[in-house]
């Protein structure tokens, strides 16, 4: 069964006429006679809200879903496939980029992240300090001051000294005990004897030695830094005379050299005699320093 409303006037509860109808099937309205304009729209522009119902399409702001891009002007040049979703392109005389602003006080920052972690890398300028600084997951491990001075608080590096007894050398290598840890940045050094390189790289190892009892003996003597790759020898005396005739008892070597080491590979430093002799327990004559170069 069919059912008929029949009305002439809506109004709202304010008693405001919405819609009223002269009877002969024409009705006027108070509603607007249309919503906002849209102006200059073409595919995939980003609409921006230029005025009272006045919306613009932005030729220079555009999102394909995929990639956000803010032109002011095209380069020519096309953004790498794997660090295209935001991209900001321009050909100004000046250069083109993005810009971090930040208070005086506080930092301007990128974070890195994935599923385990929002911030396994930070990138960050403090205002308050005006330190560039890249931190991982661990800790800060690059700060740049103002004036260009880098450090590198994590990067592998010990020193070490022996003080603890002397030790004796007699027709074999004996790895020199490096008791006395001043500091290592990575915890590579093992407190005695061995480093062990954390990544594969450069490094450079500086180190002496102090031996006793040298007057008056003939043979040969040396030192060796040794690494899973390949030795180092230095300090060598091999004419007995030289040692016969000596004419003091005790000698320093010395030497400093730079070592490719893989991952995980180990670094001693060794004093070799192929007579009764004693490695000097004196820390100041007696020590060992390494540092990864790159």
């Amino acid at each position: 069964m069919a059912s008929t409303i029949q009305v002439d006037t809506i109004k709202d509860i304010g008693g405001n006429t919405i819609i009223s109808s002269n009877g002969s099937g024409t009705f006027t309205s108070n509603l607007p006679a249309s919503g906002a304009t849209l102006t200059g729209s073409t595919n995939n522009t980003v609409v921006t809200v230029t005025g009272a119902n006045a919306m613009q399409g932005e030729s220079s702001l555009t999102f394909d879903g995929t990639t956000l891009l803010s032109t002011s002007g095209a380069s020519g040049a096309t953004a790498n496939s794997s660090a295209n979703n935001v991209v900001a392109d321009g050909n100004s005389a000046s250069g083109n980029g993005i810009s971090i602003l930040s208070k005086n006080d506080s930092n301007g920052s990128i974070f890195f992240g994935d599923a385990q972690s929002n911030s396994r890398c930070i990138v960050k300028y403090d205002h308050s300090t005006d330190l560039f600084k890249i931190d991982t997951t661990a800790a800060t491990a690059f700060i740049m001051n103002q004036d260009g001075i880098i450090t590198k608080p994590l990067q592998p590096g010990f020193s070490a000294t022996k003080s603890t007894s002397a030790q004796a050398v007699n027709a074999a290598y004996v790895d020199v005990n490096f008791n006395n840890e001043i500091w290592d940045n990575n915890a590579d050094w093992n407190g005695s004897t061995t480093f062990t390189a954390p990544v594969t790289g450069k490094y450079m190892f500086s180190g002496a030695i102090r031996i006793n009892d040298i007057l008056a003996q003939g043979g040969s003597v040396f030192g060796r830094m040794g690494t899973s790759n390949r030795n180092y020898l230095f300090g060598t005396i091999t004419d007995a005379d030289d040692i016969a005739n000596a004419t003091i008892a005790n000698y320093q070597f010395q030497a400093t050299v730079i070592a490719d080491m893989d991952a995980n590979d180990t670094m001693t430093m060794a004093f070799f005699s192929n007579f009764a002799t004693t490695i000097d327990n004196d820390a100041e004559r007696t020590w060992l320093q390494g540092y990864l170069l790159g």
